[in-house]
């Protein structure tokens, strides 16, 4: 876990994408996942959106992931409805599912919606690989 802390305009956010870059050029075969949360960009502020990129990064790396989103489409299912909790137990399952590394990386928490101390620290523990911690509430 690697939080950066600093004033607006530091270079965080410019860190975080050269970060995102790095990894992913030395890691081609790990998981590069990342958000920017944006407060003024309507779906780029509230966690859900955050669950729902990262899954969609990480299910080309996660057999387990697939087969279940395939069940969604097989018996036409939609995605929209799922939970907070729902969407953390997927990311859970597709990160227990890769042996090697994850990288997850989320940038501007600051600019998350507020009322979210729950989803954070189901983040600290996703990052700190406390699986069985890792829940939204």
């Amino acid at each position: 876990m690697l939080w950066l802390k600093g004033i607006p305009g530091s270079g965080k956010s410019v860190l975080a994408a050269k970060l995102v870059d790095e990894l992913a050029k030395s890691q081609p075969k790990a998981p590069v996942l990342f958000f920017f949360f944006r407060q003024i960009i309507d779906a780029n502020h509230g966690p859900v959106a955050l669950l729902r990129d990262w899954l969609d990064q990480i299910l080309v790396y996660s057999p387990p992931l697939q087969k279940k989103h395939k069940e969604f489409l097989e018996f036409k299912r939609p995605l929209e409805p799922m939970s907070m909790d729902d969407l953390c137990r997927d990311l859970r399952l597709a990160v227990a599912s890769i042996s090697g590394r994850v990288y997850c990386i989320a940038d501007a928490l600051v600019e998350m919606d507020q009322g979210n101390d729950g989803f954070l620290e189901a983040l600290v523990a996703l990052g700190n690989g406390n699986q069985e911690r890792s829940k939204s509430s």
